[in-house]
């Protein structure tokens, strides 16, 4: 077998053959740089974070209708300034006897072992605000239970939160 010497040479000087292979591998990683500014990576959330939800939906509207019937029954652990205004009813939670219903200001799910909800609800009647509140509830396949009654909110920070998720 014939290999020509000009192909294989013998190193004469390791140390060209050593800053040759370094300016080699200098040139690649800033092509490689160079190729990653291209590449388009899209945003992702963390899997187990909450993320929005459209409360127009109808899932909501029933976990609302839970979170407001439990409230109304005295399943609050806590005490808001409105309580008093709202006189409750059996049955659809969502207008009680003295017409006051319930908006979804806000609201975020987190898949779980079924679904947490977070929602911010505000009281209105007509067109006037009484109040709103934070409420989490935990939806394990259609049995829920209010895992956490927040903090109760300002009309006016309600209202801004409304017009910042429209």
């Amino acid at each position: 077998v014939f290999i020509s010497k000009t192909i294989i040479a013998p190193m004469k000087n390791p140390t060209t053959a050593l800053v040759a292979l370094y300016f080699l591998l200098l040139q690649f990683t800033m092509f490689l740089a160079h190729a990653s500014d291209q590449i388009q990576i899209p945003a992702r959330h963390m899997l187990g974070s909450y993320k929005e939800a459209n409360p127009d939906d109808e899932r909501l509207t029933t976990v609302a209708n839970f979170a407001l019937t439990t409230f109304l029954a005295g399943g609050s652990s806590r005490a808001y300034s409105f309580s008093a205004l709202l006189g409750g009813s059996e049955g659809d939670a969502s207008k009680t006897e003295s017409g006051v219903f319930v908006k979804i200001i806000n609201a975020q799910q987190q898949v779980v072992a079924g679904m947490n909800y977070r929602l911010m609800l505000g009281m209105f009647q007509g067109e006037d605000c009484l109040g709103a509140f934070k409420v989490t509830v935990y939806d394990r396949f259609g049995d829920m239970s209010v895992t956490n009654w927040g903090d109760e909110v300002s009309c006016e920070e309600a209202q801004t939160s409304f017009e910042e998720a429209s």
